[in-house]
């Protein structure tokens, strides 16, 4: 991680693309959806790789989660003032492609200070966030409101 040569303008206030979110130790941090096909792709390397072995302590849990954390942040990381080293190519969103960028995408958050609760903190809240926006459901269901509910008397003649 590097501190970013100019730090990146956020839009006031943050548009629906954006969100924060508070860290640990690490303050408030910015996140934003990605172009919704990389998205696509994250949301699929989620779903194959979640672990559902019950039979884990919550350590091992945790650590089995890492790549997928740094997959989910790293696509959606927005620091105004931090800059990930770990780039994510557009071209290569198979799930080992993924899985290899959130592996570094952590470890480049470890080596600034991100603690493993830190990690598994990110991913339970970005990665809802994330989903949240990437619902064409959701978009729908937002476009569809679109008027304001009917005064209370609204049936009644005059």
């Amino acid at each position: 991680m590097k501190p970013r040569s100019k730090p990146l303008a956020l839009p006031t206030p943050l548009t629906d693309r954006y969100w924060q979110t508070v860290v640990g130790d690490q303050g408030t941090l910015t996140f934003r959806h990605p172009y919704y096909g990389v998205a696509s792709a994250v949301v699929q390397c989620l779903i194959t790789h979640r672990h559902e072995d019950q039979d884990l302590s919550p350590q091992a849990t945790a650590e089995k989660m890492l790549p997928l954390c740094g997959v989910v942040v790293g696509a959606c990381w927005y620091d105004p003032t931090r800059e990930l080293e770990t780039v994510l190519d557009l071209g290569e969103l198979a799930d080992a492609d993924l899985i290899a960028y959130g592996h570094q995408v952590c470890a480049e958050l470890q080596e600034a200070g991100f603690t493993l609760l830190d990690l598994i903190e990110m991913l339970g809240t970005v990665a809802p966030e994330m989903y949240k926006r990437q619902l064409l459901m959701n978009m729908a269901m937002a476009r569809s409101s679109f008027s304001d509910a009917p005064k209370d008397d609204s049936t009644a003649c005059s």
